[in-house]
């Protein structure tokens, strides 16, 4: 829809449901900036069935493809957006719990997209839907069901998931794609004017996101680039999984975006951990993501045929 303003919400009731880490965090990561340190070596070696596939003209717009290895017919689709706070990251920055879905009947495709500060505010979510409008229409040689792409991100892959999936009719980041028949934001930014001013660092990528002038004294309008300005009750439903522990992107992020959506009457899930930034991508919860996803499937309707014919054969009578 168009976008709208909108605050955080005051007062507003939603149910939180808390998911304790079921297993001790064996990875210490080091973390600088808003993407996971990519000190894990499962995030790069594991191997797509097709690499470097471009799903658009430019030469950005490149994807690797990890085709559904088990169902029948045609196969839901994710398409995984890297966070990197819209600065750094690849295609390869994604975490084996986003690939495992494969191996559950889902594919999925791990997207590159513009980089700030080059890439400014709308290319990376048009880069989004582009990738959505590529699974579409090559879902036939695929195996692909274009009745079933979900858009999942970490970060700031969550925010572009987001705008990408609600802004759905803007004139400006809605060109045109098919349906998203839902959305899953890993610890994504919803209210960019809540990341302005918390340091230099987040400071700077949202500006650098945005085209704005990089000293915080400067104003930055970023009001066209907040997921919870384009909710609406006809957005498809939306799944929110945030870490109290994070000290990136504050978990209040999620809280709002969360009361907001269901504010709208949207079909929301908020599922708050104990991760931090960077466990909630390396611990990501495949069974919860792939649950959800059956939940939302449109199910698929089942071919149709004529029923034979039972009329008895006629023959001429005979003659007098």
């Amino acid at each position: 829809m168009g976008r709208r303003s909108t605050g955080t919400p005051r007062g507003a009731e939603l149910t939180i449901v808390l998911l304790l880490a079921a297993v001790p965090v064996l990875l210490v990561v080091a973390c600088t900036g808003l993407a996971p340190a990519n000190n894990d070596p499962t995030v790069t070696t594991l191997v797509p069935g097709e690499l470097a596939v471009r799903y658009g003209p430019a030469g950005r717009q490149v994807a690797d493809v990890y085709p559904a290895v088990t169902g029948v017919g045609p196969r839901p689709v994710v398409i995984w957006v890297h966070g990197g706070g819209w600065a750094v990251g690849t295609r390869a920055t994604i975490p084996r719990g986003i690939v495992e879905l494969a191996s559950q009947g889902i594919s999925v495709v791990s997207i590159d997209h513009g980089m700030a500060p080059g890439a400014v505010h709308p290319t990376q979510v048009l880069d989004v839907v582009q990738a959505v409008n590529w699974v579409a229409s090559t879902a036939a040689e695929r195996n692909f069901d274009a009745d079933n792409i979900f858009l999942i991100g970490h970060s700031s892959g969550g925010h572009l998931a987001m705008l990408a999936g609600f802004a759905g009719g803007d004139p400006v980041l809605d060109p045109g794609r098919p349906v998203i028949r839902g959305v899953v934001a890993l610890a994504g930014m919803s209210h960019l004017e809540g990341m302005l001013g918390l340091d230099v660092t987040r400071d700077l990528a949202v500006r650098q996101y945005m085209g704005c002038p990089v000293l915080p004294v400067d104003p930055c309008d970023v009001s066209a680039a907040n997921p919870d300005a384009y909710v609406d009750a006809g957005d498809p439903p939306l799944l929110l999984v945030h870490g109290t522990l994070d000290l990136m992107v504050p978990v209040e992020q999620s809280r709002s975006m969360a009361a907001i959506a269901q504010a709208a009457g949207m079909s929301v899930n908020y599922f708050e951990t104990t991760d931090d930034h960077d466990t909630i991508f390396y611990n990501v919860n495949t069974d919860l993501i792939r649950t959800w996803i059956e939940v939302h499937l449109l199910p698929t309707e089942p071919p149709t045929t004529d029923p034979p014919t039972t009329d008895p054969p006629t023959t001429d009578p005979p003659a007098p």
